[in-house]
C-alpha cells in the first residue's frame, strides 16, 4: 500500500513540476455501489485504527456515501482481509471487528483510518 501511494505521489509531483495539472479521479453518483462487495474474508492479518481524534466508520461498501455498519474510535484493532480501489481512486480494506459483547462486524474501512495503511493484498 505504501509503495503504491509513494509511486502515485511521485507521479503527481513530477507532473506538477512539469507544469501539468493533475485532476483527481472522478466518479458519478451512479458509480457508487454499496452492495455486492463482500468477499471470502480470510482475515490473516490485522491493523489498528489510528488514534488521531477522528472516528473510523466501517461501511457496507468502499465509499464514504455507504452506510456505516459500526464506527470505531482510535486504538481498536481490526482483522484485515484485502483492499479495493473505488472509482474515486481511494483504497479501502475489508475488515472484521469483534466487539466486547462478542458480536462480529464486517465491512470496508478507508485505509487512511488505519495505522498500518490497510491490507497489501488486492481483492
Amino acid at each position: 500500500m505504501r509503495l503504491r501511494r509513494s509511486v502515485l505521489g511521485a507521479t503527481a509531483a513530477a507532473a506538477l513540476g512539469a507544469g501539468l495539472a493533475v485532476a483527481p479521479a472522478s466518479a458519478s453518483a451512479s458509480a457508487v455501489t454499496c452492495g455486492g462487495w463482500q468477499n471470502e474474508g480470510m482475515f490473516e492479518s490485522y491493523d489498528e485504527v489510528k488514534d488521531d481524534g477522528r472516528t473510523a466508520p466501517i461501511r457496507k461498501g468502499p465509499y464514504g456515501e455507504c452506510a456505516p455498519v459500526i464506527t470505531l474510535q482510535g486504538g481498536y484493532v481490526v482483522d484485515i482481509d484485502c483492499y479495493v480501489s473505488n472509482d474515486y481512486g481511494n483504497t479501502w480494506t475489508y475488515v472484521s471487528f469483534k466487539s466486547v459483547n462478542e458480536r462480529r462486524y464486517y465491512g470496508w474501512i478507508h485505509d487512511d483510518h488505519l495505522a498500518g495503511g490497510g491490507s497489501y493484498e488486492r481483492c
